[in-house]
């Protein structure tokens, strides 16, 4: 049991640190629900520990489709992995520091964490609770859709939108302690679509290669060619910017958020575009770039919100 805790803790620190995932799912949770108190109408947001749990949940969720994720491509990874491919060979599942069994018992782990969160929560959360699990558990089954394995732009259409899935949950969370806010469909459609598209970029710019570094693994340069895979995030970041600055200015907020979103902007497709103008190594690696758009994006909204409206506990 001690071997396996330590397998585990190792697995997690070097494929999930926990201070990059506890930041990324808390910034993702408080920017969609502090957002939708701002949306809702003026004056003071509110927190409480009702919150705080639907953002440790939230967390826990994007760790488990990591893990899923793990789990159903573990025998191309070592199949990789043991054929040189350098985004994989250094990998804790492929050099055997951890063991598949130990991913399939943190998997369970934190499936009993968040049944165990639930028991007492709002029949509203726990129905949308059932609901996520259940769609996050037919991803870890491909749908039940086996073309979708050996797809990477089917794999795209089909499991990026678990974002919005993800997202229901959040909204859950909100709507069980604020039964009679109203917020306009118009609004919430601008926010879900602003949270949504940067992991869309996300998923695009972390496969991509230049023809010399392809190997079999499936890259979207590979599939889209050159032209276009390096340009293609450039259109799910803009289309982010123009729902998030629309959904500032619904709030009321000031052009603060909006100005320092439309400059991280610009420096991230400005990587994009080096990589296609330079096609190099060096240049390929544009995960980082959206990375920094994604933590602007969330952290940026609910700064702004929580300094400019004010924050009070419940």
């Amino acid at each position: 049991m001690k071997n396996r805790l330590s397998r585990v803790t190792l697995y997690i620190w070097e494929m999930f640190p926990p201070h990059i995932l506890i930041l990324a799912g808390f910034a993702k949770f408080f920017a969609v629900y502090l957002g939708l108190q701002a949306l809702h109408g003026d004056g003071p947001v509110f927190a409480n520990w009702a919150s705080i749990s639907g953002a440790v949940c939230l967390t826990l969720f994007l760790l488990l489709l990591r893990v899923y994720d793990e789990l159903k491509d573990a025998d191309a990874d070592i199949r990789l992995g043991t054929a040189g491919d350098p985004r994989y060979k250094d990998r804790p599942i492929v050099t055997g520091a951890v063991k598949i069994e130990d991913i399939i018992a943190l998997r369970w782990g934190i499936t009993t964490v968040l049944i165990l969160l639930h028991v007492a929560a709002e029949p509203l959360v726990i129905a949308t609770f059932a609901a996520v699990f259940f769609i996050l558990w037919l991803s870890f089954k491909w749908f039940f859709w086996a073309a979708i394995k050996d797809n990477l732009l089917l794999a795209l259409v089909t499991h990026n939108p678990l974002t919005i899935v993800l997202l229901m949950y959040v909204f859950a969370v909100f709507f069980a302690q604020f039964i009679e806010v109203t917020v306009d469909a118009a609004s919430i459609m601008l926010l879900i679509v602003g949270i949504w598209m940067p992991l869309a970029a996300w998923e695009l710019s972390r496969k991509q290669r230049i023809p010399e570094d392809e190997t079999d693994y499936q890259t979207y340069t590979k599939i889209l060619g050159m032209k276009i895979a390096p340009l293609a995030p450039v259109v799910f970041i803009l289309i982010s910017v123009m729902c998030l600055v629309s959904v500032s200015a619904r709030c009321g907020l000031s052009l603060i958020y909006p100005a320092i979103l439309i400059v991280i902007a610009i420096i991230v497709i400005g990587g994009y575009l080096r990589f296609w103008l330079f096609p190099t190594s060096k240049n390929s690696k544009l995960q980082p770039f959206t990375e920094l758009f994604i933590l602007t994006a969330d952290i940026g909204l609910l700064l702004t919100i929580a300094l400019e409206r004010g924050v009070s506990w419940t």
